[in-house]
């Protein structure tokens, strides 16, 4: 694949293209109270969306929202994936997400599944789809 010089979106395509690539593996490193700390986390701020694109191709998406923006920062560093961005929306405090999907949500979930009480039909389903 090829993409043009001076291209603003060239430099963030072969980076998304190399972490495609990659495989997560950064899991090895999570004692089993993290994955629990993070499993309680998603359990109530989490979100597990499950997507058909007109293409027909399905995607897992997965979501934890928080206004403390320094607990998303910790779980992107042990993950070293996904995206962190601050809400749009006007409330009283501001409100943070860190996103993921397809290969990168399925891992996430693999590792907490065990861990989820209330999210762990959907944490299953997700891992199962597609």
């Amino acid at each position: 694949m090829t993409f043009k010089k001076g291209n603003k979106y060239s430099k963030m395509r072969k980076t998304n293209l190399r972490k495609i690539e990659e495989t997560p593996n950064n899991f090895s490193k999570l004692s089993e109270i993290d994955k629990g700390y993070i499993a309680g986390i998603f359990d109530g701020e989490g979100c597990v969306s499950l997507q058909v694109r007109k293409n027909g191709k399905k995607r897992v998406i997965i979501s934890i929202a928080n206004s403390n923006k320094e607990l998303l920062v910790w779980i992107k560093n042990i993950f070293q994936f996904g995206s962190l961005n601050k809400s749009s929306q006007k409330v009283n405090l501001d409100v943070y997400y860190w996103k993921t999907s397809d290969r990168y949500a399925k891992a996430f979930l693999k590792e907490i599944v065990n861990f989820l009480h209330i999210k762990k039909d959907k944490a299953m389903e997700g891992i199962n789809y597609g």
